[in-house]
Order: structure tokens, then C-alpha cells, then sequence
């Protein structure tokens, strides 16, 4: 089993809440041929089927169910992470130090972390690494997140 990918785990995510690709692919503005590469791509990635097929819609399989629960745990924590930072009373001038996959920082971390952490007088340093690289950098103290 490789690494899911963060885009395709937002994008898993976004289809349990909504109940079907179609209306993922609206909230996520993709075209749902997009969604349903991605889940293709996350399925063979986690080796096993997420969703059944219901109608229109879809129910996640039993592996799509503990999926979700941790989806809804890892992005709850993101946007709480996100508000903190933004009602912190940091020091001016203090960074915070990142350790992240390219994709996942550039298009997904960074623009929901940027406006919180600059009100917040804290400066963001994102290190685009390779997942292993992101765990090495956080034990070694170099990243203060990952």
C-alpha cells in the first residue's frame, strides 16, 4: 500500500459528506470524471473498495467507513489548527515551520494557513519534501509540524 494522496483523501472526504461524486465534483469544483479518477486512484491506493454504488448516490463500504471517521478527524483538526493559529497571540516575527508533500502544501496547506498565520504575525516557511523526508524533518526538530 503507497501513501493515499491528500487531494484524493479531501476529495474521498468531500463525497461522504455530500452523498454522491456529482455533488463532490460542485463543492470541490471539479468535473466528475475528476472525482471519480481520484477515487480510482485512492482505491488502488488503499487496496480496497470505498463506496458502493446506491442509486444516484453512494454509501462507503465498511473500509470507506473507518476511512471517513479518520478523514473527518484529520481535516477537523486542519481547521482547527487553522483558527488557532489565527486567534494566537504569537510573538511578531516567530515562524512556523512546515514539512509537506508539494500538492498537498502548495494547493491545499498553504493558501488555508497564509492569511491566518500573517494576522496572526507568525511567518510561514513551507519545506516541500517527499513524505518520509516531511517524518525525518519532524524528528529531527528541523519542522515543527508535517
Amino acid at each position: 500500500m503507497s501513501v493515499p494522496d491528500l487531494r484524493f483523501l479531501r476529495t474521498f472526504h468531500t463525497i461522504c459528506e455530500s452523498g454522491s461524486f456529482s455533488a463532490a465534483a460542485d463543492r470541490l469544483h471539479l468535473t466528475q470524471p475528476a472525482v471519480s479518477y481520484q477515487m480510482a486512484g485512492l482505491e488502488r491506493d488503499i487496496g480496497a473498495p470505498l463506496f458502493e454504488r446506491v442509486g444516484r448516490g453512494v454509501l462507503p463500504t465498511e473500509e470507506g467507513r473507518r476511512l471517513h471517521a479518520f478523514t473527518r478527524r484529520y481535516f477537523g483538526e486542519l481547521s482547527a489548527l487553522v483558527e488557532d493559529l489565527a486567534d494566537s497571540d504569537a510573538v511578531a516575527g516567530e515562524t512556523l515551520r512546515i514539512a509537506s508533500v508539494s500538492g498537498f502544501g502548495r494547493y491545499v496547506l498553504f493558501p488555508r494557513l497564509e492569511e491566518a498565520v500573517r494576522q496572526a504575525g507568525i511567518r510561514l516557511l513551507l519545506l516541500y519534501r517527499t513524505a518520509e523526508e516531511g517524518f525525518e524533518l519532524l524528528l529531527s526538530g528541523e519542522a515543527d509540524l508535517g
